[in-house]
């Protein structure tokens, strides 16, 4: 738990990583939107397809 708002309310650390993950995705959103309005096609950004392109996830033997 964390104390916030000057002490006026409790809340769960989970809440602060969904934050996080929430105001990444509406970034990641807004730079697809201005290379798509400029005629590029925006690379996919899904965590799958980072794993793939950076080795972090492999098929098994």
């Amino acid at each position: 738990m964390f104390i916030v708002d000057n002490g006026t309310r409790e809340v769960r650390a989970g809440i602060f990583v969904a934050q996080a993950l929430n105001h990444a995705n509406h970034h990641r959103e807004q730079v697809c939107a201005i290379l798509t309005g400029l005629g590029i096609e925006p690379p996919d950004l899904q965590a799958r397809e980072y794993a793939w392109d950076t080795g972090r996830i492999w098929d098994r033997e």
